[in-house]
C-alpha cells in the first residue's frame, strides 16, 4: 500500500553501487498519507549506527542490497512486529546504511497497520527479541 516516488529506486541503487561491499541499504525521507488524504512530511535523520541501536531511524521503504541480504539473511519470521528493525540492526553489523534526504517514499497510514492491530505486550516482547537477535547478543 506504500509507494515509491519516481526516481527513488534508481537513486537508491546508485548509492549502493557506489560502494556495494560497504553500503548495505539506503533509506529516504517520506510522506505520510492518511486514508482521508491528509499528508505530512517525515524527515529522517542521517544514518548513525549508535542512533540506530537506540531507535529505528530506518523505515520499511528501505532499499537493501543483495550483498547485504546474502550476508545477514532475510526477515526473522519469529517476530510478528519489529522484523524490519531487526533486519536493519543485522545489516548494520557489517554495512553502513545511507540516508538520502529527499521525500521519495509515500507511506499510507491507517488502522490496518500492526501498530493498531497487535497488542502492546507482543510489541514489547518482539522489540526485546529484535534487539538481542539483531545485535548478535544471543
Amino acid at each position: 500500500d506504500d509507494a515509491f516516488v519516481q526516481g527513488k529506486l534508481s537513486k537508491c541503487v546508485a548509492k549502493i553501487l557506489e560502494s556495494p561491499e560497504v553500503v548495505g541499504a539506503v533509506y529516504t525521507d517520506y510522506i505520510h498519507l492518511t486514508c482521508d488524504n491528509i499528508f505530512s512530511y517525515e524527515s529522517k535523520e542521517p544514518y548513525s549506527r549508535d542512533r540506530l541501536i537506540q531507535d529505528c531511524i530506518v523505515h520499511s521503504g528501505c532499499v537493501i542490497s543483495k550483498v547485504a541480504l546474502s550476508k545477514v539473511g532475510l526477515y526473522n519470521e519469529n517476530l510478528r512486529t519489529c522484523e524490519d528493525y531487526n533486519l536493519w540492526l543485522k545489516i548494520s553489523n557489517y554495512f553502513i546504511i545511507v540516508h538520502i534526504p529527499e521525500f521519495l517514499h509515500i507511506v499510507r497510514v491507517g488502522q490496518h497497520q500492526s501498530s493498531h492491530t497487535v497488542d502492546e505486550a507482543r510489541w514489547r516482547q518482539d522489540y526485546q527479541l529484535c534487539k538481542i537477535d539483531g545485535l548478535g547478543l544471543k
